[in-house]
């Protein structure tokens, strides 16, 4: 079973937009200091993005 995710914050936005990926189809499940891990909202696939430093 998945954890649910959560709604992206606007700098999460920032990270997944930079990623090449579409905001409105991930959710955040958690993140740490290097990376975001999402969840796809319709297929449950999981991906992690490196956080770049802005």
């Amino acid at each position: 079973m998945h954890k649910k995710g959560k709604n992206p914050t606007r700098v999460q936005k920032v990270y997944i937009r930079d990623a090449g990926l579409n905001v409105e189809n991930w959710l955040v499940c958690r993140q740490d200091d290097r990376y975001l891990y999402l969840i796809h909202r319709i297929s449950g696939n999981e991906k992690q993005i490196l956080k770049k430093g802005r």
